[in-house]
């Protein structure tokens, strides 16, 4: 959520931006797809408000407890399981998370995963190579147990 919108990036075949805003009692749209060029709400509009209705509220460092030692760093219960996901996967494969490994270990769609990790991205919990690789960006002792 960004300044009242929600604004994601969804990738399939080509990546498309997408912003949604509440505009007075209407729900205000754009994509950058060919039907959202025609205004219409399109499959990627969709995707991104079911994967932002699903995530849970976002926890404070004062809700995780004392391994949350940073107060800036705040992220949902889901976002934290990604963290420690990737933190146990690069240690146990001695390389570098995907997000193909993030997807099939949450059994995630496409358009959910890429929300998620352009969410921790953003807030700098983690960052991502060319490549795909995912390397976080935070300690271990910030991030939860692995559940």
């Amino acid at each position: 959520m960004k300044s009242g919108r929600l604004v994601a990036q969804v990738t399939g075949k080509q990546a498309y931006r997408v912003s949604i805003w509440i505009n007075g009692d209407r729900l205000g749209y754009v994509c950058s797809c060919p039907a959202g060029a025609d205004g219409d709400f399109c499959k990627h509009c969709v995707a991104v408000a079911i994967a932002w209705v699903e995530q849970p509220p976002p926890r404070t460092t004062s809700e995780l407890g004392a391994n949350a030692n940073d107060a800036n760093v705040r992220f949902t219960a889901a976002e934290g399981q990604c963290l420690a996901f990737v933190y146990y996967f690069t240690k146990v494969n001695r390389r570098a998370a995907t997000i193909s490994d993030v997807r099939s270990f949450f059994d995630l769609a496409q358009i959910a995963a890429a929300t998620l990790l352009d969410s921790l991205e953003q807030r700098r919990l983690i960052r991502r190579e060319p490549t795909g690789a995912i390397h976080l960006s935070v300690s271990r002792a910030e991030i939860p147990d692995l559940e």
